[in-house]
């Protein structure tokens, strides 16, 4: 079975409003930059063959969600938060599949 990881992604409209959510956080401080080292470690990653899924996340969503959890939303909250999100995404396609 083929290595799997996910990893939170931020879209570049999202960047600022993540950056205030995440403030002790050390994102970059442009999103360019950010873009520049996700998308070596992707790299890096399907290189030695594992799977990356790409979670888009949300600022808000974010911090509602680490709010409720008792996280703090840095870098492990964020990939905390893309698992959880993709998961739950796996269950939705699960359930809507038809039966065999």
């Amino acid at each position: 079975m083929q290595q799997r990881c996910v990893a939170p992604w931020i879209r570049q409209e999202d960047y600022l409003a993540m950056k205030a959510v995440c403030p002790d956080d050390n994102l970059p401080a442009s999103f360019d930059q950010w873009q520049e080292l996700a998308t070596n470690e992707v790299a890096e990653l399907e290189a030695k063959g594992i799977t990356v899924v790409k979670v888009i996340i949300d600022p808000q969503e974010l911090c509602r969600w680490c709010t409720a959890k008792g996280i703090h939303p840095n870098l492990a909250g964020r990939a905390a938060f893309a698992s959880y999100k993709d998961i739950w995404e796996e269950l939705r396609r699960d359930i809507r599949a038809p039966l065999a």
